[in-house]
């Protein structure tokens, strides 16, 4: 059993999270294995059972040196003595309690518990009744606390409670443990115990489970790498389980492959960046265990080390994924008649080079000038506010970078209203500060600092939001040659090398290019063709450029100009491969798989309840019905709107009410044209002509 406590504090006592376990800890096992850094088997030293996890010996106490302002402190008892071992905030110096901190007699566990959780606003009787019964069977405990914890909020429970069920890593913990999170005393009703997030598999296809070749191909090299090290090692098995409904976003946390070694839990990849071209994969996750990936366990466990063995199992689990999701597809597949399909064809082609009138105003002129925007919203009313919540789009920034952070102002309804006067303060403002004019960013010199907004009169302060400026020894730009349709989009990846050696890729940087009428580039990377011909992509900071510049090629249409195209699914084949293209029921009603972004293709899914409702002749509805051409336009316009807002990087900053507001105006204007030059059609079929 495993019980986190949090305390909110009192004018009296510091805020406080606390870990509370019933096993135990003798001063033998603090100084020969938990005192010791980059201990990989500190946790199952002397350990005979599986079950027992351990990481690298960082992660624990890098959490108390860093997370806490006060001090962090680890209380065990077991075999009658305790130990109080610790240290101060900002730290790295462990040691025992100054006051008779090491094996010091303990008559009663559960006194000595009693006054322990006393000093974090808990008593023994206000912990669950099993807790108890643990207590008096076990005799020993281990209550680790962090004092004074930064950036504690009220709902950090709740927060915290949502992520340790979810996240990758707690799946065996939750297997093997009843974990409950308290809350000012109280149980969580949703931690009571925590329970993994239960997933209903698909009732026809269910799981498949496969033995994982002794030899496999690296997909970069084509040299075949052994499993099992040569058989040093036992062969692995790979099991695949399925999903009743759509993981990508509300099972998202749930949605990957989970890798096991040695240690146990080692890492996962995200399903969606397998090489797994069905939509299907969505419905689809498991497990890997096989002990020859141990190790490319990573500190974090999170991605594996690249390697060899990782690509080949990768690109082994992308096939026997793609297989599952044939399945899916071939089970689903809806069969329309050749005739069926020729005249919905027909009636998408004309549809498509309608929406082209749209399109290429977006493409021809380069956007977020003044004139080819929307007006904005009327302004939001005045009040007294109550809440003042900012956002960084980004954690960590180069040196010399300059981003706008986001403020919004809340009353006691939660209703958003006018801004009032305030000011924005940095603990550090040598590492970066707010240009109160401009509402900016600007970052300085290496560090951390935190950054918050408050009002003239100090009577209320926004949330606190951490910023770590980085030293950046290196950085490369991949890929290095990008050719992007006209109206299409890519992302630029800055792999940065920092001085401390560590690489990191989601860093706010200064991007430019060169010729902003062939294409833009926004503050993430991602870049914008426009029109036709070619330009240079950079980024870099005050301290270091990247290594290469990125060439943009932006290429030219058929028509002159690259317009996106816009097919049906189960009706249109995929235009390079030929093959049909069958999308699943609780996909969107309109999207872009991963391979169709650079291709600059959309698919109507034909699978989606209503346009499946409105396809089917028995029905009373079919091709040739009124309804299913209102549903085809409308599916036109929210494409047409899509890409719309994808093209203006004018809208990456703004915030998500006004993004709605802009989001709708353009509907609303593609809606009236399409109701003056498409009434016929929807009336009575009739198709209109269009150049």
């Amino acid at each position: 059993m495993i019980i986190v406590l949090f305390d909110r504090g009192t004018t009296q006592r510091r805020p406080s999270i606390s870990v509370l376990d019933f096993g135990g800890m003798t001063s033998t096992v603090i100084e020969q294995n938990f005192r010791h850094w980059a201990d990989p088997e500190a946790a199952t030293r002397r350990v005979t059972t599986s079950e027992v996890q351990g990481g690298h010996g960082n992660g624990g106490k890098c959490y108390m040196t860093m997370m806490f302002l006060e001090h962090s402190l680890i209380h065990t008892v077991k075999n009658g003595l305790g130990n109080r071992y610790g240290l101060s905030g900002g730290s790295f110096r462990f040691g025992y309690d100054s006051n008779n901190g090491r094996d010091f007699t303990v008559y009663n566990v559960w006194d000595e518990l009693n006054d322990a959780l006393g000093n974090v606003g808990y008593s023994i009787k206000l912990l669950p009744k099993p807790a108890q019964d643990i207590l008096k069977l076990r005799q020993s405990f281990t209550l680790v606390t962090g004092y004074d914890p930064k950036g504690y909020s009220n709902r950090l429970a709740q927060t915290l409670a949502k992520s340790l069920r979810d996240h990758p890593q707690m799946i065996r913990s939750l297997h093997l443990c009843d974990i409950f999170i308290m809350n000012q005393g109280k149980v969580m009703p949703d931690a009571n115990p925590l329970y993994l997030k239960s997933v209903t598999p698909d009732q026809y296809i269910g799981e498949r489970t496969y033995s994982i070749p002794l030899e496999l191909i690296d997909p970069n090299t084509e040299e075949t790498i052994s499993t099992t090290e040569d058989g040093r090692t036992p062969a692995g098995k790979l099991i695949l389980r399925t999903s009743d409904r759509n993981m990508r976003y509300s099972r998202k946390l749930l949605h990957n492959m989970v890798y096991h070694g040695i240690s146990g839990y080692i890492g996962y990849t995200p399903m969606v960046e397998l090489d797994v071209q069905s939509t299907y994969v969505n419905r689809i996750y498991g497990e890997c265990e096989l002990t020859s990936l141990e190790s490319a366990k990573q500190n974090a466990r999170e991605r594996l080390a690249n390697s060899p063995l990782v690509r080949a199992i990768e690109a082994y689990i992308s096939s026997k994924v793609t297989e599952l999701a044939h399945e899916f597809e071939m089970r689903d597949k809806r069969s329309y008649s050749q005739r069926e399909k020729n005249k919905l064809s027909q009636l998408n082609d004309v549809l498509d080079k309608w929406k082209n009138q749209f399109i290429s105003s977006y493409i021809e002129t380069p956007l977020g000038k003044k004139g080819n925007r929307p007006p904005l919203p009327p302004p939001l009313p005045s009040g007294i506010p109550a809440r003042i919540e900012i956002k960084l789009n980004y954690s960590q920034a180069g040196i010399g970078v300059s981003f706008r952070p986001l403020i919004k102002f809340y009353d006691r309804q939660e209703r958003k209203i006018r801004p009032v006067p305030f000011q924005w303060i940095s603990h550090d403002t040598n590492v970066a500060w707010v240009d109160p004019h401009l509402n900016v960013v600007n970052t300085f010199t290496k560090g951390e600092t935190k950054i918050w907004a408050q009002t003239l009169d100090g009577s209320l302060e926004s949330n606190k939001v951490s910023l770590r400026v980085l030293k950046i020894r290196k950085i490369n730009l991949q890929p290095s040659l990008i050719t992007v349709a006209s109206g299409s989009r890519h992302m630029i990846q800055a792999i940065c090398v920092l001085s401390s050696g560590e690489t990191v890729s989601d860093i706010a940087l200064i991007w430019t290019e060169d010729n902003p009428i062939v294409a833009g580039v926004s503050t993430s990377g991602r870049v914008f063709g426009r029109s036709p011909g070619v330009t240079t992509v950079t980024a870099g900071d005050d301290s270091c450029m990247a290594d290469n510049n990125v060439t943009i090629k932006v290429t030219e249409g058929g028509q002159g100009l690259s317009y996106p195209r816009i097919l049906v699914s189960s009706v249109d084949p995929d235009p390079e491969t030929g093959e049909e293209v069958n999308l699943s029921y609780d996909d969107p009603p309109v999207l872009q798989r991963p391979q169709d972004f650079d291709r600059n293709i959309w698919w109507i899914n034909s699978s989606a309840p209503l346009a499946n409702m409105y396809l089917d002749i028995e029905r009373g509805y079919g091709y040739g019905s009124r309804e299913w051409r209102i549903y085809h336009v409308e599916r036109y316009i929210e494409i047409i709107a899509q890409i719309k807002m994808a093209l203006d990087t004018a809208l990456e900053s703004l915030e998500s009410e006004l993004w709605i507001v802009e989001w709708g105006q353009h509907v609303a204007t593609v809606q009236a044209v399409a109701a003056t030059s498409l009434g016929s059609f929807i009336q009575t079929g009739e198709l209109p002509t269009v150049t």
